[in-house]
């Protein structure tokens, strides 16, 4: 879309003032800031014609660039207060600034089976191992007091995820985790935790922990530690996640050694 301006020609004060977000010494260029505003002003008319589609893009162009500086400022910040130990974590931290947490509720979408990343977690081939069929069972009517024995349950993500929405309360949601165990945790998320997220599990962790269950959560927590991403997902923690797991760390020093209790806490940044 074009707007004539019949005849009327941008002064020098008005192509400068269109270019305040132009840095003030120099530009990538080389050019100074005045002259690039003229040339990005002359790039726009022509023939006393305004090209407002060019105008919006430029701008539009401006305002990303602009939000995209202060995202990636405020991230560097961010990982300065955190004293994140390698510069890789610190880059990390900034190249992530743009990811946001998934709000919408997923694990109800129809979504047909998908192949990607099928290495990272091979199907189950063969029987169930023996035992296996009641775990699920046995693991609700003993409640969260009971230890583990050590047999799991081999589940997909997306098994997972349909379980954990199922599971009404706390005691059902630890029920789940330990029926999956540690090593099934780290197959089920090898990234990252998807869905229900790494907040709402140590939640769980807190609000069902007992001096019986200390060893097997500590054992599920560190399984956790070994995503990819865990860095990332303890940047993401809500105040009340945060809180809880301060709250965990809390129960777990009654019952665990003082190595095993110093590794979590250094881990989990508490």
């Amino acid at each position: 879309m074009k707007f004539p301006f019949q005849g009327f020609e941008l002064t020098d004060s008005q192509q400068e003032s269109s270019t305040k977000t132009v840095s003030n010494n120099k530009n990538n260029t080389g050019i100074s800031a005045p002259m690039a505003g003229r040339n990005v002003a002359a790039s726009l008319i022509k023939d006393g014609v305004i090209d407002l589609s060019k105008l919006e893009a430029t701008i539009s162009s401006a305002v990303q660039a602009d939000e995209r500086y202060k995202r990636e400022n405020d991230a560097k910040f961010r990982a300065v207060a955190q004293k994140v130990q390698t510069y890789e974590e610190f880059e990390g931290i900034v190249k992530a600034s743009h990811i946001k947490p998934i709000s919408e509720d997923i694990t109800n979408l129809s979504l047909g089976r998908s192949t990607w990343n099928s290495t990272t977690r091979p199907a189950a081939s063969g029987p169930a191992p023996a035992g296996a069929a009641g775990a699920a069972p046995a693991a609700a009517a003993t409640g969260v007091n009971a230890p583990s024995t050590g047999t799991t349950t081999a589940l997909s993500e997306r098994q997972f995820q349909i379980e954990w929405k199922k599971a009404a309360t706390s005691e059902d949601k630890y029920a789940l985790l330990s029926r999956v165990g540690a090593e099934g945790l780290h197959q089920l998320f090898p990234v990252e935790v998807g869905g229900c997220g790494l907040g709402a599990i140590l939640q769980v962790f807190d609000a069902t922990t007992t001096a019986a269950t200390s060893e097997t959560v500590a054992g599920l927590m560190m399984s956790l530690a070994k995503a990819s991403r865990f860095s990332l997902m303890l940047d993401f923690l809500s105040d009340q996640e945060t809180a809880a797991t301060k709250s965990l760390l809390e129960k777990l020093a009654a019952s665990l050694d003082a190595d095993t209790l110093a590794s979590l806490r250094a881990t989990y940044r508490v």
